[in-house]
Formats: C-alpha cells, sequence, structure tokens
C-alpha cells in the first residue's frame, strides 16, 4: 500500500522541483543571481537533483502512463512530441499538463 503512494508523490516531488527551478530560472533572467555567488552556487545542486529526477520521471513513470517508451531524455520533450504529433489522447493529456502544470511556472508562460 505504502508503495502506490509513492508514485502521487514522485509526482508531486518532480512537479515542485520545477517549480522551484522555474523560480530560480525567472530570478537568473532578471539578473538576480550572479555566476559564481553564493546563490548560485546553492541553486546548482537543486537544479541537476531537478534535472536527474525529471529523467528518472520521464524513463519510468511517464512511460507508464503514456504507455510509450521514452525517445528523448526530459519529460518536456516527450510533451513537446505528443503536442506536435497527431490527434488522441497522448496529445490531449500533454496539453492539459503544459497548460494547467508546467506553463504557468514558466518565466515566459510557455514551458511547451
Amino acid at each position: 500500500m505504502t508503495d502506490i503512494l509513492l508514485i502521487p508523490a514522485a509526482l508531486w516531488g518532480c512537479w515542485a522541483l520545477y517549480v522551484l527551478v522555474m523560480g530560480l530560472y525567472r530570478a537568473h533572467l532578471k539578473g538576480r543571481i550572479p555566476r559564481w555567488s553564493v546563490t548560485w552556487f546553492l541553486a546548482l545542486p537543486i537544479v541537476a537533483i531537478a534535472y536527474v529526477a525529471n529523467a528518472i520521471l520521464n524513463i519510468t513513470l511517464a512511460s507508464v502512463i503514456f504507455l510509450d517508451p521514452p525517445r528523448e531524455l526530459q519529460v518536456t520533450g516527450r510533451l513537446n512530441r505528443y503536442i506536435d504529433g497527431e490527434d488522441g489522447w497522448r496529445k490531449r493529456a500533454a496539453d492539459w499538463i503544459c497548460s494547467h502544470l508546467l506553463d504557468p511556472f514558466a518565466p515566459d508562460g510557455d514551458h511547451c
């Protein structure tokens, strides 16, 4: 039973890391995180962990959810492929994920 709870926890954790990284990226774009600053060094492990977690999510859980093996390293690449691809449930799911969970937190409002 506790193993089943790990799935939503992993999804939430990856989403939370994404929101955090987008906040860091927004600050970087505004020049608020100078390279080689303390903040830059504190942010680096977060970005690295998020990148690895996203790749693991794409290879494992996203493959199960979308019933499709990964062709990309990151989930966003997979979602973009579905959005640009043929109509169907994967495209609708990718559109929903992007518009409700990812795009609102991207600095330009258009993550996928």
